[in-house]
């Protein structure tokens, strides 16, 4: 029995009672309507096992062998994540994804956060065939959620979206980390990879950019209290893609041990892909790289 090859699904399932419930997903071995919380028999689709979750329950979902977007395709896009303290994750934990790869083959996102306290761990994301004109994943509306997570997933381009996370409103405690965006044989999602528009109290850290043609972090005027630390940033070109550029109004924002690479040490750079257009004492810069250099970053 699968259960049974998982010890990590045992423990969840011996959580103590009111914590929350685990649902398993798997569009291959699911059937509709069923219960959901063995594993065996699993649910088709990840909306059908937000629809039984109870908000700020602690409820878990996790994604089995075949993803929603797997033949034969089930899910509806975007997939509203509309429970507060939800966690949907990919199987096999850091390190080895679940086949969790879906998307949309439309112009919507692939997943529309709208809840507070979500986390997202372990999946394959991307957009299909279709394309899409905004982000991989968005922020419903101009609502602000509160301490949403990434956690070690992987932002494909296989097919190529504008960006990969898309925060047009404030979206206080964001936090992104351990995640793989894009690959260095293919162009880079075609704006900004992480977009915040009006960001408090986040953090981006230990996250791979790779195959950057546009900006990677882009913070805009009004983020605040953002810290990008410990990250890993591959320009597809070296005379274009940005690592990190920050808005003319955005203060009090810390960058440190970020490094950006193309080619042989610092070589073939012609230009600086660390960008800040608020000037010399709005934000705090430490050490950052440009190859194996120390660099300052940029205004205008």
């Amino acid at each position: 029995m699968l259960g049974r090859n998982y010890p990590v699904l045992e423990l969840l399932r011996q959580r103590p009672a009111g914590v929350g419930k685990v649902f398993f997903v798997d569009s291959g071995i699911g059937v509709a309507g069923a219960e959901g919380t063995d594993p065996n028999s699993p649910l088709l689709t990840i909306t059908e096992a937000l629809d039984r979750c109870k908000a700020s329950k602690g409820d878990v979902i996790i994604i089995l062998q075949n993803s929603p977007s797997s033949p034969p395709a089930t899910e509806t896009f975007p997939v509203v994540v509309n429970k507060a303290g939800v966690l949907i994750a990919g199987l096999y934990s850091r390190g080895l994804l679940s086949d969790s790869g879906f998307g949309a083959d439309a112009d919507v996102a692939t997943l529309e956060i709208a809840a507070n306290y979500v986390t997202i761990e372990g999946l394959y994301l991307g957009c299909q065939a279709g394309g899409r004109a905004g982000g991989i994943v968005e922020f419903n509306g101009t609502n602000s959620y509160f301490g949403v997570t990434f956690r070690n997933c992987v932002f494909d381009t296989q097919y190529i979206a504008t960006h990969g996370i898309l925060a047009n409103y404030d979206q206080p405690y964001l936090l992104v980390e351990d995640c793989r965006f894009g690959r260095q044989d293919i162009a880079g999602y075609s704006t900004a990879v992480i977009h915040i528009a009006n960001g408090t109290c986040v953090e981006i850290k230990r996250n791979r950019f790779l195959g950057i043609t546009g900006i990677a972090v882009n913070l805009a005027t009004t983020c605040g209290m953002v810290s990008v630390l410990d990250n890993l940033f591959c320009t597809k070109d070296a005379r274009v893609g940005e690592a990190i550029t920050v808005g003319a109004g955005a203060t009090n924002n810390v960058f440190v041990d970020n490094k950006a690479i193309n080619g042989m040490l610092n070589a073939g750079y012609t230009y600086n892909p660390f960008r800040d257009l608020a000037g010399n004492t709005a934000n705090h810069w430490g050490l950052n790289y440009r190859g194996n250099e120390v660099i300052e970053p940029i205004g205008a």
